[in-house]
């Protein structure tokens, strides 16, 4: 019988691991950036109206706004709310995908 030859380069190399305090870090940074995503999407759809406050800078409103105005307007938006959860989900959880990928 002949042997299967083995992939040359495939489990010979170690990984390198990334310390938890680094993975900590960028989950804590991209959590207020995929909240901020939620957000601006919610006051485009709304076209920045006056109704949702004054802006932080320009027509940048903070990162948790989406969440308050979802529990003022959310029971007659409810379909951009939820698409301004899955906004916010998807990139927290990407983001955390990401870092315990490299945790194995």
């Amino acid at each position: 019988m002949s042997q299967v030859p083995q992939a040359i380069g495939v489990g010979d190399q170690k990984r390198k691991r990334v310390p938890i305090w680094v993975l900590l870090v960028a989950l804590a940074l991209s959590m207020p950036l995929a909240l901020q995503g939620a957000t601006q999407y919610v006051a485009h759809q709304y076209g920045y109206h006056a109704s949702l406050g004054e802006p932080v800078v320009g027509s940048f409103y903070w990162p948790w706004s989406f969440v308050i105005w979802s529990l003022k307007w959310g029971h007659t938006h409810t379909e951009l709310f939820q698409w301004a959860y899955v906004i916010a989900m998807v990139g927290i959880a990407a983001a955390s995908g990401a870092s315990s990928s490299d945790r194995r």
